[in-house]
């Protein structure tokens, strides 16, 4: 608005020297009184002419000095949105790696079977000679010793298993064991643990259900709570 009346006014004054000038041409001596007017207006015009020249260059700088304000402030929004990003990259990958970093223990399941010392135990040293007895005459203890040795490796295998489980801990795969703190304990390793050791210290199948109704509320027949519960009920046999 101030630019558009100092051009109204420089406009005015060059309109004002043309007539001066005009008034000049009339006469075949100038008069020193149009002469020195003519001066005054011309010195006038380039008086405007440099103001409005200032005034320009004045909306010229605050102009450039918001737009540097901008960029400045796109470059803070920008290293921010670059901090944002790699934050968000870390927690993902750290979410990623996740489930390798809480199984640190092996599988429990595959120990019991290499520590069988005596899977196939024969009276093998003693003397062949009764091979060619008349096994007719064998008493029904000795049948059932020799029962019992035949099968010494899979009862071996229930004693240990049975054991295993009395730590309930170690019941569970890698993959049991990252299923059930996702689907069972949303995600908390404390948590689980916790349960885990409570349950260890539960004497029957009937006071381990209890202590689940009471402090876990699961739904039952939901798959992974199903197979929670199947585990559990292997540590009673």
């Amino acid at each position: 608005m101030e630019q558009e009346k100092a051009l109204q006014d420089l406009l005015t004054e060059v309109r004002n020297l043309e007539d001066i000038i005009q008034k000049m041409m009339d006469h075949a001596s100038i008069p020193m009184d149009l002469l020195r007017e003519g001066g005054y207006k011309t010195y006038a015009i380039l008086e405007n002419i440099l103001n409005l020249e200032n005034g320009i260059a004045v909306q010229m700088h605050t102009r450039l000095k918001k737009q540097m304000d901008d960029l400045e402030q796109l470059a803070n929004l920008t290293q921010k949105y670059h901090v944002l990003t790699n934050e968000m990259k870390l927690d993902f990958l750290s979410a990623k790696e996740e489930p390798e970093k809480v199984h640190p223990e092996p599988a429990a399941q595959v120990e019991p079977k290499e520590a069988a010392p005596e899977p196939e135990i024969q009276p093998a040293n003693e003397p062949d000679t009764h091979v060619t007895e008349p096994e007719p005459d064998k008493q029904p203890a000795e049948e059932e010793k020799e029962s019992g040795a035949a099968k010494p490796n899979r009862s071996l295998q229930d004693v240990l298993e049975k054991q295993s489980l009395s730590d309930f801990k170690k019941a569970f795969s890698l993959n049991d064991r990252f299923r059930f703190r996702r689907d069972l304990f949303h995600g908390d390793e404390e948590l689980m643990n916790q349960v885990i050791a409570d349950l260890n210290q539960t004497v029957s199948l009937q006071e381990a259900l209890a202590y689940i109704n009471t402090h876990l509320a699961w739904n039952l027949k939901d798959e992974s709570a199903a197979d929670f519960v199947k585990l559990l009920e292997k540590r009673y046999l």
